[in-house]
């Protein structure tokens, strides 16, 4: 049940159905591992949030696959995101490395944000 009052604004983020990693089948272990019952294309997340009686504000599809595979795998957590946070020229570098990813296979996560009618 969501509770929100009037005017109240709503941030939510959910994994794409369309996500590029899913399509391949390397997200299946994860899914199951971190719970994700369920995935949405922008399109059914913005319906239901409307049937919820929200006004959409603004919707954004973000992270391509290279950010996806770095929060989703045990090289990306253990590894990859320890030496990228520490170095500035390295987070830039993997910063435009998703972008282009995005551009190329499409993205991993869609956010909403809504305003309670």
């Amino acid at each position: 049940m969501l509770i929100c009052k009037k005017n109240g604004i709503l941030v939510l983020s959910t994994p794409s159905v369309y996500a590029p990693l899913l399509r391949i089948g390397f997200l299946d272990g994860f899914e199951k591992r971190v719970g994700h019952v369920h995935r949405y294309s922008t399109e059914e997340i913005v319906a239901k949030v409307k049937l919820a009686g929200f006004t959409i504000e603004q919707e954004f599809e973000t992270e391509g696959f290279v950010r996806n595979f770095m929060y989703t795998s045990t090289i990306g957590t253990k590894v990859l995101l320890r030496i990228i946070n520490r170095m500035y020229v390295v987070q830039r570098f993997f910063e435009i490395l998703d972008y282009v990813a995005i551009r190329l296979a499409g993205t991993s996560d869609i956010i909403i944000v809504a305003k309670k009618k």
